[in-house]
C-alpha cells in the first residue's frame, strides 16, 4: 500500500497489475480496468484458500456464466454473471461470516461492484436469480474442494448445478476469463447493432418482426403502383 500523497482523493490507493492507481475509497470509473481484474481474480483463492486445491474467483464467474449460457439466458445475463464478483480484483475475496459480522463491509463492496457493472453495461445491484445460482455453485465447489460436512452452511435448497470444478492454473482462468469477456460484450454490441439497424416498416424482416437481416434493413414500398 502505497502513502497517500494527493489531497484531492480519499484515502490510500493501491497499485494495479496494470501499474494503475485505484483508490478503494474514491473509485472511479475510468480506472476500472477488465485486464486488472481478470488477472487479479485469477490470483485470488475462492473460500480464503481453505480448500483442497486452488480454485480462483476467476474460474467461479466463468462456471456461473457457461452454466446460464446453457439454460438460455440472454447475453446481458450471462455477462452480469461474468462480473458479479468483479470488484474482489480492488478488495480480495471476503468470506461471507466476515460480511454478516459487519455488514459495512457488505454495503462498501456493493457500491464498487455497482459502478464496475455500469461501467460495462450491467445494471446496478444482484438479482435474486443470480444469488441462487451462487448459492447453488457451492453445493460443487464445496464437494470437490472441501473436507465433508454435514452442516455446510449457506446452501441454497434446491441443491448443486452439476457443474465441474476444474481448478484451472492462474493463467489459464485469467485467459478464459478475458475471452468470455471480450465474447459476450462483442455479441451484445453486435446484437444492439442488429436492433438498431431494424426498421419495421421493412418487408424483409416480415411483419411479426422476429427476424434482423444483415445490415440496414431495406424498406420495400407497398404502394401499388397502377400501370
Amino acid at each position: 500500500m502505497e502513502n497517500e500523497t494527493n489531497t484531492e482523493r480519499k484515502g490510500e490507493w493501491q497499485q494495479t497489475f496494470l501499474g494503475g492507481q485505484f483508490y478503494l475509497l474514491d473509485p472511479r470509473p475510468e480506472e476500472i480496468d477488465i485486464r486488472d481484474i481478470a488477472h487479479a481474480l485469477s490470483n485470488t483463492c475462492r473460500y480464503r484458500g481453505m480448500c483442497l486445491r486452488y480454485y480462483s474467483v476467476a474460474e467461479h464467474c466463468v462456471l456461473l456464466a457457461t452454466y446460464a449460457q446453457s439454460v438460455g439466458r440472454p447475453m446481458s445475463d450471462v455477462l452480469a454473471l461474468l462480473l458479479h464478483d468483479a470488484h474482489e480484483a480492488y478488495t480480495g475475496d471476503v468470506t461471507t461470516p466476515y460480511k454478516n459480522m459487519y455488514p459495512e463491509i457488505r454495503e462498501f463492496e456493493r457500491g464498487l461492484q455497482d459502478m464496475i457493472q455500469e461501467k460495462y453495461g450491467v445494471p446496478a445491484g444482484k438479482p435474486e436469480w443470480i444469488d441462487v445460482l451462487d448459492q447453488r455453485i457451492r453445493w460443487d465447489e464445496k464437494v470437490a474442494l472441501m473436507v465433508p460436512r454435514d452442516d455446510w452452511k449457506g446452501m441454497h435448497e434446491e441443491g448443486p448445478l452439476h457443474v465441474a470444478i476444474q481448478g484451472w492454473e492462474p493463467h489459464k482462468a485469467e485467459g478464459v476469463f478475458l475471452s468470455a469477456f471480450n465474447t459476450l460484450t462483442s455479441a451484445i454490441r453486435a446484437e444492439a447493432k442488429a436492433r438498431g439497424d431494424f426498421n419495421p416498416d421493412c418487408e424483409l424482416c416480415g411483419p411479426a418482426k422476429e427476424r434482423v437481416h444483415p445490415g440496414k434493413c431495406r424498406v420495400v414500398s407497398r404502394i401499388v403502383r397502377v400501370k
